[in-house]
């Protein structure tokens, strides 16, 4: 149902998702808007990666907990990052720092091993426990920049506590019987209202 998708961001959506709120305003929007069923965050990244130890450069992304569920996106091998795995900054949560890879990746690395389930990978100076593959059909959500790689946003640093640091994406789906015009709406107000407190105006 892709047309329920809508990037949220202050430029009426030409950006692509790339001019998204500031993460604690992301919060917010997440926890009390009245006109999407979900809503999550993503920013990419270029990821040094370390497997066995041969490092690479590799396209990735940053991504909430309810990223792959708010796209419909599920599981080719494994699972995908739930709310849970996005829950604690730096630690990640009940499985510790997990990661999921692409098809492509899994394939190309890994020669499709079923084992790689549970393998522990080096991202920078995170390591990390790929718990999923996504299916060969996902690269993402920017046109012609596949990912390969996807971590907990819990794991994006200090931008996660900066009031008035623009580098999210930011994407959302209408609630069923919900119009643009009252999620917009919605949204604007909630946005005006932290403008405000964090002195943005």
């Amino acid at each position: 149902d892709p047309q329920r998708l809508f990037f949220v961001d202050n430029s009426g959506g030409r950006s692509g998702g790339s001019s998204g709120p500031p993460y604690p305003c992301f919060e917010r929007l997440r926890d009390h808007n009245r006109f999407l069923s979900g809503i999550a965050a993503f920013d990419e990244r270029l990821f040094k990666v370390t497997i066995d130890g041969v490092p690479e450069r590799v396209r990735g992304q940053f991504a909430s907990g309810s990223y792959f569920d708010l796209l419909g996106v599920r599981a080719t091998h494994g699972r995908l990052l739930t709310p849970a795995d996005d829950a604690e900054p730096g630690r990640g949560g009940p499985d510790g720092a997990v990661a999921v890879i692409s098809d492509g990746f899994w394939t190309r690395r890994f020669a499709r091993d079923p084992a790689v389930l549970g393998k522990s990978v080096q991202v920078g100076t995170q390591w990390v426990t790929i718990v999923g593959v996504t299916p060969p059909g996902f690269f993402g959500l920017q046109v012609g920049a596949p990912l390969d790689i996807t971590l907990p946003m819990m794991f994006a640093g200090t931008g996660l506590k900066a009031q008035q640091s623009w580098w999210l994406g930011v994407i959302g789906r209408l609630a069923p019987g919900a119009t643009v015009e009252q999620a917009r709406s919605d949204l604007e107000a909630l946005w005006d209202t932290y403008l405000t407190e964090v002195g943005m105006t």
